[in-house]
């Protein structure tokens, strides 16, 4: 039985739990939260058989570019471990973790996507703050990593190679 599923869920972000206050209802980009006009049955699957919102049709996305939705999905897993890799070393200014995560135009393309994912970490205590005076301009805001962020960082890497092994191992159609 076909339900239309992103009808029924409005323009609420489900696929991020815990989302509450004044960004609960914001629709993060790329995201299709709102849109109803996709149809799914109880899988999350479309009448075509694809996944909805994840797996672009033929010709959705210009040739030779990164299909958008699918690497928005992708970062939305592991952008925040690498933020704490990042900070694994030792503190750094939010811009500065701003170009080092655009560097190759994959993980980030704008610092406006980085500076909510921050407060985030913040709120949730993986990284602590400190505020610095600069000669270049206003005070900067300085990031650590927390007891709480390391901890995290480790289980994710624990995670992440057996995780990213299943993964090339599926896509090499190994058994």
């Amino acid at each position: 039985i076909l339900v239309a599923e992103r009808a029924r869920l409005g323009a609420h972000d489900y696929s991020r739990p815990g989302r509450t206050g004044a960004d609960a209802d914001e629709k993060p980009a790329g995201s299709h939260a709102g849109d109803h006009t996709a149809l799914t049955d109880c899988t999350g699957m479309t009448p075509s058989g694809r996944l909805s919102g994840m797996v672009p049709s033929d010709g959705e996305f210009p040739h030779g570019t990164l299909d958008s939705r699918l690497l928005t999905n992708l970062r939305r897993g592991a952008l925040e471990y690498c933020v704490l890799a990042l900070l694994r070393h030792g503190e750094s200014y939010g811009l500065d973790i701003a170009h080092a995560l655009s560097a190759d135009g994959v993980l980030i393309t704008s610092e406006g996507t980085l500076y909510p994912l921050l407060s985030r970490l913040r709120k949730s205590g993986l990284v602590a703050t400190s505020w610095r005076e600069s000669a270049a301009g206003p005070p900067r805001r300085y990031y650590k990593l927390t007891a709480e962020g390391m901890a995290a960082l480790a289980a994710f890497e624990r995670t992440w190679e057996p995780f990213r092994n299943a993964v090339d191992r599926a896509l090499k159609g190994a058994r």
